[in-house]
């Protein structure tokens, strides 16, 4: 991306121009270099987990490991390739850059826009069967993939587009809050499809008409967004004067839809409705134009510093081997061991493992044409064919899954080290060999520094966001129930809402690093694992639950009735926080904990419920849904203790 072309520039030659300065000024003192390739190592590293520019930052600790510890004994040879190293970087930045953006370009804001448009397609389809009356047990993975993942990729495709379309920084705000609208309204169709899904059909005919419009509405922003003619606003149906159980999802639909056909106006996908109309502040653009340090930049951010700290001993001691050994060869190991450095072991083994199958089949591949092609060429021409299908295969493979992705870059790079390292045809086999030595070394020393310092394990942080997760559910639970003097209590909400997720995708993506880490007795077992992971998706269906009773609460608000159902709502509402607590005390330690009883002010609520007033029926039937949940999340939870 146009981002990262730039922030691979500049902390590159940043780096080099300090691993100059090192080299230079310590040449009678080889010593202190270990010194500052372990500090510059550290701080490139803690930039990378406490900046706005995560792979400036990494790159900052790769390029003085690169040239540091390819230096060997000869501080001149350092300097010339700092130099020309830097130069060269600069000046493939601005060929990849160019041929991104001139041969077969991919618009991030067409991606963006793309992305979108496909969940608003599986919204569209999840809502148009809930309106045709077919029933099914649970929704779609396609929705639990739009309400839950997506996010991160769709703000990168933001920046990359803003960075490369200037005049739509201007229209920033918008943007968020379309993107943002997507997500609310894939998060309100889950909860509502699992509504369904666990109790009678609970609308009449005249939701359902609601429902068919808002198909309507979806469709009409779904073209919009894949390009295609906006058609007619589709008229909106009249709601019930009689609120029903199905009036709070679809409220929290229609207000999604609402916020994405005003900012689809406004950036010009649709016809404007409302010009004037005041979009809301999305938490998404809170610290939007922060400053290139972020607030977790402080020597209290504990994780952090010992992430750095592990870096610069793991790298300080990967130059040591490669000085004691006398064998500048492997310099690679250095290296390593700044590209390996991942939050979590698990991550840390994921990448080794494609970092090191990358470089022999880049090395092999390189092999091959040293062996094979190169005797054959006579003229550069060849060469390019040779470098244009190993770049090609490795492209292929980088294009992939994520799991597999960085293993073609890798693959790239390998096969570049092994063919292309004179200005000639080469022969010499033996650099290839030595630079997969070298990144096998610095695995083991990074794995083991990782491993025996302050160990991350992917395990205890999905379990740490699970618990974080619930907790901060706690929180969002009480919005609505106690006085806010500053009179927003959607800031607060949205602000938890969004921490939740943030939780929910840590996990998710912890999880699946967790199963690449080795088992040791002090570790969760596989059962333990599972049944977390178990947990996780009970801890999904709840948050969506308690989404829809915290909407409901801010928009009617408390009911005006008689004393005893306002009661009956609070206290039902304040057992929810509590409940969560016990449940995220329950995973955090391991043992049984007991929760407050959600049964008796439950029953205590369906007793007001059949009262004169609807708005308790819908209520009820919402707390209803959250109970279930939370009685299944609980369930998980006493699972996951047993084993743990």
């Amino acid at each position: 991306s146009l981002q990262r072309a730039i922030q691979r520039t500049v902390a590159t030659l940043i780096g080099a121009a300090l691993a100059i300065l090192t080299i230079s000024a310590f040449a009678e003192q080889p010593w202190f270099e270990v010194v500052a390739l372990a500090a510059l190592c550290g701080f490139g590293l803690f930039l990378s987990r406490t900046s706005t520019a995560p792979y400036g930052g990494m790159l900052l600790a790769l390029t003085p490991a690169l040239l540091i510890g390819l230096a060997g004994d000869d501080p001149t040879r350092g300097v010339v390739d700092g130099i020309f190293r830097g130069l060269w970087v600069a000046v493939g930045v601005i060929i990849g850059s160019a041929a991104q953006l001139w041969v077969l370009p991919e618009d991030p804001e067409k991606l963006l826009l793309a992305d979108l448009g496909r969940t608003l397609r599986v919204v569209e389809e999840e809502l148009a069967r809930i309106a045709d009356g077919r029933r099914e047990t649970t929704p779609s993975t396609q929705l639990r993939a739009g309400a839950f993942e997506g996010l991160g990729r769709q703000l990168d495709w933001l920046g990359n587009a803003e960075a490369l379309h200037t005049p739509l920084r201007e229209r920033h705000g918008e943007q968020l809050v379309l993107i943002g609208s997507v997500h609310r309204l894939a998060t309100a169709t889950l909860a509502f499809s699992e509504i369904l899904a666990s109790g009678p059909e609970p609308f009449a005919s005249e939701d359902r008409d609601r429902i068919v419009s808002v198909v309507r509405r979806i469709r009409r922003l779904g073209d919009a967004l894949d390009g295609l003619p906006a058609s007619p606003a589709a008229p909106l149906a009249e709601r019930r004067s009689r609120p029903s159980i199905a009036d709070a999802p679809l409220l929290e639909i229609e207000r999604a839809l609402d916020e994405m056909e005003v900012a689809a106006g406004l950036i010009g996908l649709v016809p404007a409705q409302d010009a004037d109309a005041l979009l809301p502040t999305s938490p998404l653009d809170r610290g939007s134009s922060a400053f290139f340090l972020t607030p977790a930049f402080s020597i209290r951010n504990g994780p952090a510093v010992r992430y750095a700290l592990k870096g610069g001993v793991a790298a300080a001691l990967a130059f040591l081997l490669v000085e004691a050994l006398h064998w500048p060869g492997i310099g690679t190991a250095v290296v390593t061991v700044a590209l390996v450095a991942q939050s979590s072991f698990g991550a840390m083994v994921q990448k080794a493992t494609l970092r090191i199958l990358g470089a022999a089949i880049g090395g092999a591949m390189g092999i091959a044409t040293v062996v094979v092609a190169m005797p054959q060429m006579d003229t550069i021409a060849s060469l390019l064919v040779a470098t244009a299908l190993a770049c090609g295969i490795s492209g292929y493979v980088l294009a992939g899954s994520p799991r597999i992705s960085y293993a073609g870059t890798q693959m790239g790079l390998a096969w570049v080290l092994t063919a292309l390292v004179e200005f000639g045809p080469s022969t010499d086999l033996v650099a290839p060999r030595d630079r997969v030595i070298g990144i096998f070394f610095g695995i083991v020393i990074a794995l083991g520094v990782f491993r025996i310092f302050w160990p991350e394990l992917a395990s205890v942080g999905m379990r740490n966001s699970i618990v974080s997760a619930l907790r901060h559910l706690g929180d969002l639970s009480r919005a609505g129930l106690v006085e806010d003097r500053e009179g927003s209590l959607s800031r607060p909400s949205g602000g938890f809402r969004w921490q939740v997720t943030h939780d929910l995708l840590d996990a998710m993506r912890l999880a699946a690093e967790s199963r690449l880490e080795p088992q040791s007795r002090a570790d969760l077992g596989r059962d333990a694992q599972e049944a977390l992971v178990r947990v996780l998706d009970a801890a999904q269906s709840t948050t969506l639950a308690l989404l829809a009773v915290v909407r409901r609460r801010l928009d009617a608000g408390l009911v005006a009735g008689a004393e005893g159902d306002l009661a009956a709502l609070r206290a039902v509402a304040s057992q929810i926080r509590p409940f969560l607590e016990s449940l995220a005390k329950q995973i955090e330690t391991g043992t049984g904990t007991p929760t407050p009883d959600l049964e008796a002010p439950l029953e205590a609520l369906r007793r007001a419920a059949g009262s004169e007033i609807p708005e308790l029926r819908v209520r009820l039937a919402l707390y209803e849904n959250l109970v279930r949940k939370l009685s299944q999340l609980e369930a998980r939870s006493r699972e996951f203790a047993a084993l743990a």
